[in-house]
């Protein structure tokens, strides 16, 4: 789930058309594996790995953090992480209807971020 998580984050950027992405991730050996730290081993996640770094050459650069997750932190994620994805969907318009450009100011955030010499 997190492959394709990231596999559809990657793609969402490109439409938005991002430079520069840093996705958060609350898997460790999914960081670890994208970062080439640790190898990949399953069969089923090999080829998303393929797919998910011919998508990150289309970028300047593109980081995927790690970052520590307990319950409650993104009732989004929970309820994801559940299989409800249609009441996370609804949890997303709800939050994120006030601002349509929302995603493209995070992104812009994310962009100056990089531009530190």
């Amino acid at each position: 789930a997190e492959y394709i998580a990231i596999k559809l984050a990657l793609k969402q950027c490109l439409v938005l058309g991002a430079d520069c992405v840093t996705i958060y991730v609350d898997s460790q050996l999914a960081q670890r594996q994208l970062n080439m730290i640790w190898a990949v081993k399953h069969p089923k996640l090999k080829g998303l790995f393929r797919e998910i770094h011919e998508l990150m050459e289309n970028f300047i650069s593109v980081q995927i953090e790690w970052q520590k997750r307990t319950s409650g932190d993104s009732p989004i994620a929970d309820l994801l992480s559940k299989g409800k994805v249609a009441k996370a969907q609804g949890e997303i318009q709800r939050k994120y209807t006030d601002s349509q450009t929302y995603g493209l100011k995070q992104l812009a955030l994310e962009d100056d971020s990089h531009e530190q010499v």
